[in-house]
């Protein structure tokens, strides 16, 4: 995968941080900034130039998916639940 199709403060992250630049990037994946594939490419990319840094990166991958998973879940959580009556101003209350 070529490093200069990925925005600018991407490439950096990934670059400097190897296995953490993963765990981001699939954390961004599955919350808010979908990458369609990057995050298969940049493991066979980092596996192919340490091969047994593999599960390592892997491993990243999966729990960054995982943590992003699981924000978004409580965010929809959060929103499906009413909003405290002490919030709500007096006019709607009654």
């Amino acid at each position: 995968m070529d490093p200069s199709l990925l925005p600018h403060w991407l490439q950096g992250l990934v670059d400097v941080g190897g296995g953490l630049g993963l765990f981001v990037v699939a954390f961004l994946d599955s919350t808010f900034l979908p990458f369609p594939t990057l995050n298969d490419l940049l493991l066979i990319a980092f596996s192919t130039q340490s091969p047994a840094r593999m599960p390592y990166y892997a491993a990243m991958v999966t729990l960054g998916s995982l943590v992003g998973c699981l924000v978004l879940f409580s965010i929809a959580r959060k929103g499906g639940e009413p909003a405290p009556a002490a919030t709500a101003p007096a006019c709607a209350a009654g």
